[in-house]
């Protein structure tokens, strides 16, 4: 399950129960009335919407592609002027 915190950084948790959950560095992370809390920080966090996710994939291909583009015009042109 993927988690947006208040400072907007995001965690991905595991869950281990209906409820609470680890996330990479195995913090464990509780389901509260106000939204998921980290119990080591006590950050709390809510989970990202479906939307949202698949936005930032969406971006992250997209840049990939310009990246991808623009090192084979690269490459051309460096072809070319041999």
């Amino acid at each position: 399950m993927t988690l947006r915190t208040e400072k907007g950084g995001q965690v991905v948790v595991r869950l281990d129960n209906w409820g609470d959950g680890v996330d990479e560095l195995n913090s464990r992370w509780v389901l509260r009335p106000e939204g998921w809390e980290c119990l080591e920080t006590r950050e709390t966090a809510r989970e990202v919407p479906p939307q949202e996710r698949w936005r930032f994939i969406t971006a992250v291909l997209v840049l990939g592609m310009i990246g991808v583009a623009v090192i084979v015009f690269a490459l051309a042109l460096i072809a070319r002027s041999r």
